[in-house]
């Protein structure tokens, strides 16, 4: 016991300096380019939640809020994207984008 009470710290400090393993990109798909028999929706993002109603993360361009939603994607477990969307209201506003986060089959 008192073994393992001097080594926890070694360890702990090993567990924090590994790098972490590398997840696979998460990848858009265009509408009808996918079976929806191929993949299971497991969020849509930025519209399934009562909070956008009131508040949708934005950016200032389509790119940023494309990639924050890949990264809440991937998050969320996600293999890829289908049906998405990015909003802006004129040139020069604020960028907002949607979509559904799919598991492959």
């Amino acid at each position: 016991m008192k073994l393992l009470l001097l080594l926890a710290p070694a360890l702990i400090a090993v567990s924090t300096t590994l790098p972490a393993a590398e997840t696979a990109p998460v990848k858009i798909y265009q509408a009808g380019t996918i079976a929806p028999s191929r993949y299971t929706v497991i969020d849509r993002l930025w519209v399934a939640r009562w909070r956008t109603a009131f508040d949708v993360p934005s950016h200032a361009d389509a790119a940023a809020a494309t990639r924050e939603l890949l990264e809440e994607a991937a998050r969320a477990g996600g293999d890829g994207v289908v049906n998405l969307h990015c909003l802006a209201r004129e040139t020069g506003a604020r960028h907002y984008c949607y979509g559904n986060v799919i598991k492959l089959k």
